[in-house]
């Protein structure tokens, strides 16, 4: 009887002291840099800039063909999660090279971050960034052929170009279905005006950038079809305020496909004091208002009641070990009256 009362005892303090465990260790590597991630680190890999082009104070513009100091402060300052390159940054092969290193260094040296996702819109056709290399065929003729093994060698061409110059996401393909023939944006950049083709010659492309290493981007999100308007001439940059109060845009009576450069860049048309070098404003004028917010937990330590940082167990071992005091005490017992 009194090793039962032993027993029993010996389990109501396993009880009283609960096993806690912690599970940090089980965390994959992607987990651990989030938990560590500060609430502007958040913010920065929601962005990926565009270094498209300088001003100086007489309003002249120079292409951005090299990382400028406002550029590496910014990359260094921010933790973004990547950067868009386009056509006035890459005039020719070797000095995209140069460029795009850059733009890692400077990420590389703001601290123990993920390489930054450089992405550029290299459909083929007549949305062709590179300033040198192979201009591939618009998806309108890829769709017309009809050949998904020719759509998954036009794609496996463009990915190995992307890669050798540093380039690891494409933003393509276009999976916008040409339901209307006075779309003065897409056109040719749609596969068909049938979206079965479009579905399967999206996928083979997709799948052909994907086994060459280079991510992929079907757009454009939530449709861009069925439009006879630029999406980026609907009160872009505008609050949702602004734009209720303007009127319905007059319909547009451009009948042919305008110059692509012009239809997509949004940031040089949209605003009226436009700065084009968005180093300056994100290095110097752009800061992070988090006091609306709750302080991130920057330290690592375990929040209370914060179930995926660690695992109260209890029960279990609890229940195990009163289970086996309460045998070995009833067999010690049948032991003792037996002799």
């Amino acid at each position: 009887m009194k090793k039962k009362v032993i027993s029993l005892m010996i389990s109501a303090l396993i009880l009283l002291f609960p096993m806690n465990v912690d599970v940090n260790a089980e965390q994959t590597e992607a987990e651990q840099y989030l938990s560590s991630m500060t609430t502007e680190d958040k913010i920065s890999q929601m962005i990926m800039p565009v270094f498209r082009s300088t001003e100086d104070e007489e309003g002249n513009r120079t292409n951005v063909t090299e990382i400028t100091e406002n550029i590496e402060n910014s990359l260094k300052k921010h933790s973004y999660s990547g950067v868009i390159v386009m056509g006035q940054n890459l005039p020719t092969n070797e000095g995209a090279v140069r460029f795009i290193d850059a733009l890692q260094k400077a990420n590389a040296d703001g601290g123990s971050r993920p390489q930054l996702i450089i992405s550029i819109d290299q459909e083929g056709g007549n949305v062709t960034r590179l300033g040198q290399g192979c201009v591939m065929t618009s998806n309108m003729s890829l769709g017309a052929a009809n050949d998904i093994e020719l759509t998954k060698e036009d794609a496996s061409i463009i990915a190995g170009e992307l890669r050798s110059i540093g380039i690891n996401a494409d933003l393509a393909p276009v999976v916008d279905i040409n339901s209307n023939p006075s779309n003065p944006i897409i056109g040719i950049r749609s596969f068909s005006d049938d979206p079965r083709i479009v579905a399967k010659h999206g996928a083979a492309f997709v799948e052909a950038l994907n086994e060459n290493g280079v991510i992929s981007t079907l757009k454009h999100f939530p449709g861009h079809g069925d439009t006879d308007t630029a999406l980026y001439a609907r009160g872009f940059g505008l609050t949702y305020e602004e734009q209720s109060q303007q009127s319905e845009p007059e319909e547009s009576s451009q009948t042919s496909m305008p110059d692509e450069s012009s239809a997509e860049t949004s940031t040089e048309s949209s605003a009226k004091n436009d700065v084009s070098d968005v180093s300056n404003s994100t290095s110097d004028n752009v800061s992070f208002d988090t006091s609306a917010q709750s302080v991130p937990n920057t330290d690592n330590t375990p929040k209370t009641g914060d179930n995926n940082n660690s695992v109260i167990l209890t029960a279990i071992p609890a229940l195990c070990l009163s289970l086996f005091a309460v045998i070995y005490s009833w067999k010690r017992k049948k032991d003792t009256d037996e002799i």
